[in-house]
C-alpha cells in the first residue's frame, strides 16, 4: 500500500466525516476509526463502534481495505494519516499566509506540521540515543542494526556515564504524532534486551523511564500516545505533555524543568514573516539570536534541555547554516557546542514537499565545546527525492570530517564544510576595496515603478532602475524605471528609502538579491533597489575587473560556499577574496570586453532603453532568409568570444586562489533563445505605428485584422524589396500564415515579450470575431472611436466602443491601470 493510496483514504475520510459532523467531531471519528482498526488487526481489543452514522460505516470500509494488516504493522503510518487528514486546513493557512495574514497559535499546528522520513528519523535517533549508548558499552553489538549511525571519528571518553538504560531520557519537544518517539522506543528496546531485562518489563520500562513528548496539539499528541501504546502492546500511559500553543509550548523556559540525554525533533517550520505579532515580538525577546524563524529558535532550545554532554538531534530548515542574521547564532553554536555530524539535505528531502523552497539540514549537536575535534557531514544536497538521498548516504560518498576551528576560519562561519581552501578568505577581501551604496525603498512599488515602456519616452520624471529580475551577467536587467519626481523622492526619504547620495551618478557592480549570482555594471544612470545590491569604488579599472572575478567560477564556488541559500546578502560578497595582485590590468580588460558583448545583446531586444532597431535591417542581404543567416552567425560569433573571454576569466581566477582542479573553468553561460523572425514581426507593427521609424513608411493608429497582411508586405516590401519570397519565409518560420499568427499568436507573444505590460493593446469583440491593435503611446480618448470606424458589423461590440468614447489615459499610471479603464472592450490578459 502507498502513500497515495493513505493519502486518499484520509481525504475521502475527511469529506465524508466534515460533511456528517462538522471539523472537530469528524476528527474524533477518523481517529477513532483509525485507532479501532490498528487495534483490531494487532490484536488488541478495542471500543466497539455502535453509534454511527452512515458516514462512519462508509469510512469504517474503506479502512478495512485500506489498512490492511500488513500497513498496520507499521505504526507510523498512525502519522501519515494524521498529516494527510489536515492537508486540506495546511493549504488554507498557508494560502491566508500568502495573502498576507499571519499565523497565530491557532494556526501553528496545521502550518508547521510536516511528517519526517523515517530514515532521516533513525539517522537523527541512532546518531544521538544509538551513540550516547555505544559510547557507554564498546561491546554492545546494537550499531549492527544502525543502518544510518557514523561511528567517532576519534576516541571519545568525555561522555555522559550511564549505569543502566533506565537512566536515559529522552525529549521530542515537538512530538507531533510520535515518529521520532516510536523509533527511539524501537532502539532502546534493543538496549535493553542486551542488558538482560524481562522481555515483558520493557515496555513499560521504556514508556515510563525514558521516553517524553512535548506537543501544542491535542489531537496530534494523542496519535503519538497511541502510537506508543501500539508499539508497547500494553495498557501504559505515554509521557506525552500537551502544552498551550499561546504560552509558547515547550520554547517557553518555564515549561520544562527537566534536562534530558538526547532531545530530538523536527520542530515546526515558519519564517517570522508569517507569524502574528505576539509570536514575533516573544521570539525577538526570548531568542534574540534565532528570531528569524521558528525552527532555530527549537534549536537553542533543545540545547538547553539537553544535559552537559548530552545531544540535540534536529532536522530543520538549512538558512540557519548561512544567512548573515544568524551570524551570532552560528558563533554560539560553534563556541558552545560541537557538531557531531550532519546531513545536508539541500532541497526536496521532504516527498511532501515540491520543489527548491524549503531545504534542509538534519544535524547532531553535542552539548559541549571542542573546537579541535572534526564532525563528520555528509553532503545530499544532490538528491532529488527522499530515496535517492538515503541512498546516497548509505552508499558513503559525499563526506567530509571538519572541525569547528576550521568553519570559524571563513567570513562569518558559515557552516561551509565542503570547502576545501579556507584559507582564500585570508587576504585582501571585495570589503577592504568597495562600499555598499545604500539603496531605494519605494515603499510602494506599483505606485512608483513601472517597466521603461509604460512611461512617456521623453520624461524626465522617471529614471532607470535596476531593481533584480534574475541572474544575468555583466550587463542588462535595466528593465524598469522609478518615479524621481521630487514628490516621489520626498516620499521615499521619509520612509528610509533613499540610498547615499554620495553614490549618485556612478557606475557600479550589483546584482539580484533573489534567485540569480549573476553579477553586472549599473550603469551611472540608474538608480537601484534593495532587490539589486549595489558595490561602488573609485577605481573604474577595479570596477571592471572585480566584474569579472565576482562571474567567475571561482567565486561563484566560494558565494555557495559562504551562502549557497535564494539571497545574495552584500556582506557575502563583500567576504569574497579581492582582485589578486598583478592580474587587475587583464580583468579589467576581460570585464569590459564582456560588458559591450553582453550590451549587445541586451540591446539588441526591443524592450531595451537602447534599442536602435531591428539587427536583421544592416545586412545587405538579398532576402530576409540571407539576412537571418547573417545575423544567427553574428550572434553565434558573439556568444562564442563571450565563452572565450568567461574561460580566460575561470582561469586566471582559479589559479590566483589556488581552485584549479576544484572549479569547472570551462563553464561558460549558454546562449539565450531569440526568434529572429518573431522579434521581426514585433519590430514591424512597431513600425506600423511609429514607434520606430522606417524611412518611407507612414504610421497609423489602428491595425485591423484585415489590414495587417498587406502592411507587413509592405514592411518587408520597403526592407528587404522581395515581399513575397520573404513574406513566404516568415510564414514558414511562424508555422503558419501572417493573418493567422496576427490573430491567436502575436499579442500572445507580445504579452510574454512585454511581461504583462503589453504597450501594444488588442481591442477584441466577443470571440475575437474583430480584432484591432492599438498603441498605447498614441491613444487618446477618440480611439476607442477610431477603433469602431473598421468596425461592419457586431453592434453589440460597436456599443461598447461607442461607450468608450471620451476615456482617458495616463502613461504615468502604467498599462496595468490604463488597460482596465478600457474594461472588455479589450482582450483580456490573465494575471494583468
Amino acid at each position: 500500500m502507498g502513500i497515495n493510496q493513505l493519502r486518499g483514504f484520509a481525504d475521502r475520510a475527511r469529506v465524508r466525516l466534515t460533511a456528517e459532523f462538522g471539523e472537530q467531531e469528524a476528527y474524533r471519528w477518523f481517529s477513532r476509526i483509525v485507532a479501532r482498526r490498528f487495534m483490531e488487526v494487532n490484536g488488541f481489543t478495542g471500543a466497539a463502534i455502535d453509534d454511527g452514522t452512515p458516514a462512519v460505516w462508509a469510512v469504517v470500509e474503506d479502512a478495512e481495505q485500506v489498512l490492511t494488516p500488513e500497513v498496520c504493522r507499521d505504526v507510523e503510518v498512525v502519522g501519515w494519516l494524521h498529516q494527510f487528514y489536515g492537508a486540506e486546513r495546511k493549504d488554507e493557512v498557508f494560502a491566508g499566509i500568502g495573502r498576507g495574514r499571519k499565523a497565530g497559535a491557532a494556526e501553528i499546528p496545521a502550518a508547521t506540521q510536516l511528517f519526517t522520513p523515517q530514515w532521516i528519523v533513525r539517522y537523527l535517533v541512532e546518531n544521538s540515543l544509538g551513540r550516547l549508548w555505544l559510547l557507554n558499552r564498546p561491546d554492545s553489538r546494537l550499531a549492527e542494526r544502525m543502518r544510518y549511525y557514523i561511528p567517532p571519528v576519534q576516541p571519545e571518553t568525555d561522555f555522559v556515564k550511564l549505569d543502566s538504560p533506565e537512566e536515559l531520557r529522552i525529549l521530542d519537544p515537538a512530538c507531533g504524532a510520535g515518529h521520532m518517539l516510536t523509533y527511539a522506543f524501537d532502539l532502546l528496546h534493543a538496549i535493553y534486551e542486551e542488558e538482560g531485562y524481562e522481555p515483558a518489563s520493557i515496555p513499560g520500562l521504556v514508556l515510563a523511564k525514558n521516553l517524553h513528548g512535548v506537543e501544542i496539539d491535542p489531537r496530534a499528541a494523542e496519535l503519538a500516545g497511541f502510537a506508543l501504546s501500539m508499539k508497547a502492546r500494553q495498557d501504559v500511559e505515554a509521557n506525552i505533555r500537551v502544552l498551550d500553543a499561546d504560552t509558547f509550548g515547550s520554547l517557553s523556559r518555564e515549561s520544562l524543568d527537566r534536562r534530558y540525554h538526547v532531545v530530538v525533533a523536527n520542530p515546526p517550520y515558519l519564517y517570522a514573516s508569517s507569524m502574528g505579532p505576539t509570536l514575533t515580538a516573544w521570539l525577538r525577546k526570548h531568542y534574540p539570536n534565532a528570531k528569524a524563524t521558528l525552527d532555530v529558535a527549537f534549536i537553542e532550545r533543545a540545547l538547553e534541555l539537553a544535559v552537559e554532554n548530552g545531544y540535540a538531534a534536529l532536522v530543520t530548515m538549512q538558512s540557519w547554516m548561512f544567512l548573515s542574521s544568524y551570524k551570532a547564532f552560528r558563533a554560539h553554536l560553534l563556541d558552545e557546542c560541537r557538531i557531531v555530524t550532519m546531513a545536508h539535505l539541500g532541497a526536496r528531502a521532504f516527498d511532501a514537499i515540491d520543489g527548491e523552497v524549503v531545504s534542509t539540514t538534519a544535524f547532531v549537536v553535542l552539548n559541549q565545546p571542542d573546537e579541535e575535534r572534526a564532525g563528520v557531514y555528509v553532503r545530499l544536497v544532490g538528491g532529488n527525492s527522499e530515496a535517492s538521498k538515503a541512498a546516497a548516504f548509505r552508499g558513503g560518498g559525499g563526506r567530509f570530517e571538519v572541525s569547528g576551528r576550521a568553519l570559524r576560519t571563513i567570513p562569518q562561519a558559515p557552516i561551509a564544510y565542503w570547502l576545501r581552501r579556507r584559507d582564500v578568505f585570508a587576504g585582501e577581501r571585495i570589503g577592504q576595496r568597495f562600499r555598499s551604496g545604500g539603496r531605494t525603498k519605494t515603499h510602494g512599488n506599483e505606485r512608483f515603478v513601472r517597466y521603461a515602456w509604460e512611461v512617456p519616452p521623453d520624461s524626465d520624471r522617471w529614471a532607470p532602475y535596476s531593481n533584480g529580475g534574475g541572474s544575468r551577467k555583466f550587463y542588462g536587467l535595466i528593465s524598469q524605471v522609478v518615479d524621481w519626481s521630487p514628490e516621489a523622492r520626498a516620499h521615499y526619504a521619509r520612509h528610509g528609502g533613499l540610498p547615499n547620495p554620495a553614490y549618485a551618478g556612478r557606475p557600479g557592480v550589483t546584482w539580484s538579491m533573489v534567485g540569480g549570482t549573476g553579477f553586472r555594471l549599473k550603469p551611472a544612470t540608474a538608480r537601484n533597489s534593495s532587490g539589486s545590491p549595489t558595490l561602488f569604488t573609485d577605481d573604474e579599472d577595479l570596477l571592471h575587473a572585480t566584474l569579472a572575478l565576482l562571474n567567475s567560477s571561482a567565486h561563484e564556488y566560494l558565494l555557495q560556499a559562504l551562502n549557497p541559500t535564494v539571497n545574495t546578502e552584500v556582506v557575502d560578497v563583500l567576504a569574497l577574496p579581492s582582485v589578486p595582485a598583478g592580474a587587475e590590468q587583464r580583468l579589467a580588460e576581460l570585464g569590459r570586453g564582456s560588458v559591450e558583448l553582453y550590451r549587445a545583446d541586451w540591446d539588441a531586444a526591443e524592450t531595451s532603453r537602447d534599442f536602435a532597431g531591428s539587427p536583421l535591417l544592416g545586412y545587405d542581404a538579398r532576402s530576409l532568409a540571407a539576412a537571418v543567416a547573417g545575423l544567427e552567425a553574428d550572434v553565434d560569433r558573439r556568444w562564442a568570444e563571450i565563452g572565450r573571454l568567461q574561460r580566460e576569466i575561470n582561469e586566471i581566477a582559479a589559479a590566483s586562489l589556488g581552485l584549479t582542479g576544484e572549479v569547472d573553468v570551462s563553464s561558460t553561460d549558454a546562449r539565450p533563445k531569440h526568434d529572429a523572425v518573431r522579434d521581426l514581426v514585433s519590430f514591424a507593427v512597431g513600425c506600423m505605428f511609429g514607434r520606430f521609424r522606417l524611412p518611407g513608411f507612414e504610421p497609423v493608429d489602428v491595425i485591423a485584422e484585415p489590414d495587417f497582411a498587406d502592411r507587413f508586405r509592405a514592411f518587408l516590401q520597403l526592407s528587404f524589396h522581395n515581399d513575397e519570397t520573404d513574406l513566404r519565409f516568415v510564414e514558414h518560420r511562424l508555422g503558419k500564415d501572417i493573418r493567422r499568427y496576427f490573430v491567436t499568436d502575436f499579442y500572445k507573444d507580445h504579452v510574454q515579450r512585454y511581461r504583462k505590460r503589453p504597450i501594444y493593446w488588442m481591442f477584441s469583440s466577443p470571440k475575437s470575431a474583430f480584432n484591432a491593435l492599438v498603441h498605447a503611446h498614441r491613444y487618446d480618448s477618440g480611439t476607442p472611436g477610431s477603433v469602431r470606424r473598421h468596425l461592419h458589423d457586431q453592434v453589440e461590440y460597436a456599443n461598447e466602443l461607442r461607450a468608450a468614447e471620451g476615456i482617458a489615459i495616463d502613461l504615468n499610471e502604467g498599462i496595468k491601470v490604463n488597460y482596465a479603464k478600457l474594461g472588455r472592450v479589450l482582450r483580456r490578459i490573465p494575471g494583468l
